[in-house]
């Protein structure tokens, strides 16, 4: 079972979160998530819920591969160019906006193929790199395009099945 305040995995007969403090409430056999617009308990499948674990743990390693470009590409951006360092602040940017979807996601898991789906964003962002010399940002868009938005293609019809819960 896991948090449905902060997602941390939580052990059977958990009454609080001990990470956030959040309270947690039961459903035999499913996992139980909060549905803030509605003000009910959301009973998900453990494959719903494992599901959307697995999309975390990928948006916490994109995070994490685009912070390394980041700061690959601000420190290449003062030594040599200032416009690897605007790249790499608009990639910094970008990382922490996937970070702060993870705690949406597993609290409120709505949206998600609408944002992993269309391929504007990642051919912006592969285009930026290449195009002002931010070369190593195609691996983050790589990752991106093979690991998030594949999983979400793959996943489509739980994950708006998902989605149906919170609406």
């Amino acid at each position: 079972m896991f948090c449905r305040n902060c997602g941390k995995k939580l052990e059977p007969g958990q009454r609080f979160c001990p990470d956030c403090g959040a309270g947690i409430e039961e459903i035999p056999g499913n996992q139980a998530y909060f549905n803030a617009a509605n003000a009910q308990s959301v009973a998900m499948s453990p494959y719903q819920t494992q599901l959307l674990h697995t999309l975390s743990g990928k948006i916490k390693t994109n995070a994490v591969i685009w912070i390394v470009i980041a700061a690959v590409q601000v420190i290449l951006g003062f030594v040599y160019n200032w416009i690897i360092l605007v790249i790499g602040v608009l990639n910094l940017i970008s990382c922490v906006r996937d970070l702060m979807y993870i705690k949406t996601l597993l609290v409120k898991p709505t949206g998600i193929v609408e944002k992993y789906k269309p391929l504007t964003g990642p051919i912006i962002t592969l285009a930026y790199n290449l195009i002002f010399g931010g070369v190593i940002g195609v691996a983050g868009t790589i990752y991106y395009l093979l690991a998030i938005r594949a999983y979400v293609i793959q996943n489509e019809q739980e994950l708006r099945q998902i989605e149906r819960l919170y609406s």
